[in-house]
Parts: C-alpha cells; sequence; structure tokens
C-alpha cells in the first residue's frame, strides 16, 4: 500500500483507501473516527451520572488527532476540564477516593475530622469494557459510509 497507510483488522477496506490520494485518505479517516467517537461519547453520556450541577454529564468531550509522522488516526472519549468544561472530579467519581480526615478541626490543635471517602461508580470504565467490540465494527460501519460518500464526490 503507498504512503504505509495500513487499517490493522480492516484489510477488506484497506483496498477501499489505496484509491485516493494521501489527503483526501487522511479525510476520510478523520471523518470516519469522528463519528465513531462521537457516537461512543452519547453511550459514555448515558452513563455519567447527571448530579445537581450536570457539569460531570456536560465534560463529556471526543476528539480526533491524525499524526502524520505515525500515518495514525487517534480518537478518544474523556472528560474535559477545558473551557466551560467542568469535570475536574470526575476522577473522583469513576475511581473513589480514600478516607480524608481534616487537621486541626475549627481551630482546635491536634483534632482531626473524617470527611468520609467516595466510591467509585466505574461507570466511563464499564461501558468501555462492556463495548470494547462493537468499537471496532462502529469504527468500520463509519469508514464504509466515509469511503462511499467521498467515491461519490469524486
Amino acid at each position: 500500500m503507498t504512503d504505509g497507510v495500513k487499517l490493522t483488522g480492516l484489510e477488506d477496506v484497506n483496498s477501499a483507501l489505496e484509491g485516493f490520494e494521501k489527503k483526501i485518505r487522511k479525510k476520510v479517516l478523520k471523518k470516519a473516527m469522528g463519528k465513531s467517537a462521537a457516537d461512543i461519547r452519547k453511550v459514555v453520556k448515558t452513563h455519567t451520572p447527571k448530579g445537581a450541577t450536570k457539569n460531570l454529564f456536560k465534560s463529556v468531550t471526543s476528539k480526533v488527532w491524525i499524526i502524520a509522522q505515525k500515518n495514525l488516526v487517534k480518537g478518544a472519549v474523556f472528560y474535559s476540564r477545558k473551557g466551560n468544561k467542568k469535570g475536574f472530579h470526575a476522577n473522583w467519581i469513576e475511581y473513589g477516593t480514600n478516607e480524608r480526615f481534616v487537621s486541626n478541626y475549627r481551630g482546635h490543635e491536634g483534632v482531626s475530622v473524617s470527611v468520609g471517602s467516595i466510591t467509585g461508580q466505574g461507570n466511563a470504565l464499564r461501558v468501555f469494557k462492556t463495548s470494547s467490540g462493537k468499537q471496532i465494527s462502529t469504527f468500520k460501519k463509519f469508514l464504509i459510509a466515509a469511503i462511499e460518500a467521498q467515491k461519490a464526490k469524486n
């Protein structure tokens, strides 16, 4: 295959991608990965607790990168903390915390008070583990659709 581009596990799609020039191939792969990540993002959102402020729910984000040096397209779904996204507490909800103590409670020397712990819910991990085989098939479905749309344009 030209330019070293190869999709592992999707050999039947490789021949269809060979017909495109490098720039178009990257565009098709990025579009398919973006739609696939958005699809997984929707599933993660349905399993994310909303709470009173819905900050964690609103912070579920997907992103796609192209790493040209390695001919790699990466997609990720994560809890964002940038801009108006307020997913700072995602790790606490996902993995939990140990019991925490406040020392010198209310100015009293030597007094430690437990403020409790958070039990992790593992929502995102559970979604990824239960849908691990579906992620490849979802990407393949969107990739085939993107290839067909690109062929229709040409």
